[in-house]
């Protein structure tokens, strides 16, 4: 029988937590990203800002909120509660849609990992949801028709995570071309759950934070509006500001594919 070598699993444990933890300056504030996995594949950024005085405020920056209703999840009052017990659990707060807390320098490390734990853990709420109906098909259908449209000239992949200038970000499909002559299409399916404009607005921020990027600014980013009649107006105005492309998908079951494919080949053009 082999002998585990606790030295040993101590380590290789420690060498994983340094090579996965990074932090980055933006601005004045710092960005860490912890070891920490969410159920919908990230790894949880932490948000450190100094104050007047000697305080710093940490946070999430409202990722993990962000992350649930650009994932179709009804923010319900019995959701909020549940985030705010579970913040008081970890002397945090959650206020404003953020996990957050105002701490001394001695306290920074405590606070950076109780934020952290508290916007990884909201994401289980994903393993609960009950979709509507139509929201599963939506996107299959719509990965169904992005694979037929791409087929030997972009090779297609899921939930795909990005790094922007300020925060982690997802895409539902990320189209890569084979040959350098067309962009690569990133593509976000949009739900507009209860408030549409907040879906619009998270997706614009996304937008915005890769714009400059040096590695993913190129990249086309395309708004597919799943039940396109549900979106309020203003939510609609502000997806075509900020989107290279918006593709509208009906209340209907059924998506029209050639239209989806006439639509994909104009990002990609």
């Amino acid at each position: 029988m082999t002998v585990v070598k606790c030295d040993s699993v101590r380590d290789s444990l420690m060498n994983y937590i340094a090579s996965t933890t990074a932090v980055s300056q933006v601005g004045d504030s710092c960005v860490a990203t912890l070891p920490i996995p969410t159920v919908d594949g990230r790894l949880v950024d932490v948000f450190i800002e100094t104050t007047l005085g000697d305080y710093f405020v940490i946070h999430d920056g409202g990722k993990a909120i962000n992350e649930l209703i650009l994932q179709g999840l009804n923010i319900t009052d019995s959701i909020t509660q549940h985030f705010d017990a579970l913040a008081r659990r970890f002397t945090i707060s959650y206020t404003d849609e953020t996990f957050k807390t105002s701490v001394r320098p001695n306290e920074v490390k405590n606070a950076i990992l109780a934020v952290g734990m508290c916007s990884g853990l909201a994401m289980a709420q994903l393993i609960g949801q009950i979709p509507v109906s139509t929201e599963e098909p939506i996107r299959d259908q719509f990965g169904h028709a992005l694979r037929g449209w791409a087929r030997k000239r972009f090779k297609v992949n899921d939930n795909v995570t990005v790094r922007g200038d300020y925060a982690q970000h997802r895409f539902d499909f990320v189209a890569y071309p084979r040959t350098s002559k067309v962009p690569t299409v990133a593509m976000s399916v949009l739900l507009p759950g209860s408030n549409s404009l907040a879906a619009a607005e998270r997706f614009g921020f996304k937008a915005a934070d890769l714009r400059s990027n040096k590695k993913y600014g190129s990249w086309r980013k395309v708004a597919v509006q799943a039940r396109s009649e549900s979106w309020s107006s203003e939510a609609k105005a502000l997806l075509q500001r900020c989107a290279d492309m918006v593709i509208e998908l009906p209340d209907e079951s059924k998506l029209d594919k050639q239209s989806v494919k006439e639509k994909l080949d104009l990002a990609a053009a």
